[in-house]
């Protein structure tokens, strides 16, 4: 035995314009604001503005829930100066000694050798 209980309310934006939005609350839905793919196209700046004032913003087609605008996580800034590669580089021993010079440098060929010239 289900009870679906739902309250529809039409909020016009950019009247003008035609554009619409519709929020629905429901209890199988949840609480947010749903709009068409075509509205949402032509009023993307206002949804983003409702998703930072917190709001749940849904987009459908043809009626059915397709996509959920939500915010972007906050940025974070890289970690610089000292201590920054901290763990996260592994030097084998040996890596900066001549005989590992050599062996990188014999990788490479010569490019003032006299075959090049």
């Amino acid at each position: 035995m289900g009870v679906e209980i739902g309250v529809g309310v039409e909020i016009g934006v950019g009247m003008e314009m035609g554009v619409g939005m519709e929020m629905g609350v429901g209890m199988e839905m949840g609480v947010g604001m749903e709009i068409g793919v075509r509205e949402a196209k032509t009023s993307l700046s206002k949804l983003l503005e409702k998703v930072k004032e917190g709001e749940e913003v849904y987009v459908t087609n043809r009626g059915v829930r397709v996509a959920k605008i939500i915010p972007a996580p906050e940025a974070t800034t890289p970690l610089r100066g000292f201590g920054a590669w901290a763990g996260k580089v592994n030097l084998y021993p040996g890596w900066d000694s001549p005989k590992e010079d050599k062996r990188i440098e014999d990788m490479f060929e010569d490019l003032d050798s006299p075959e090049y010239k």
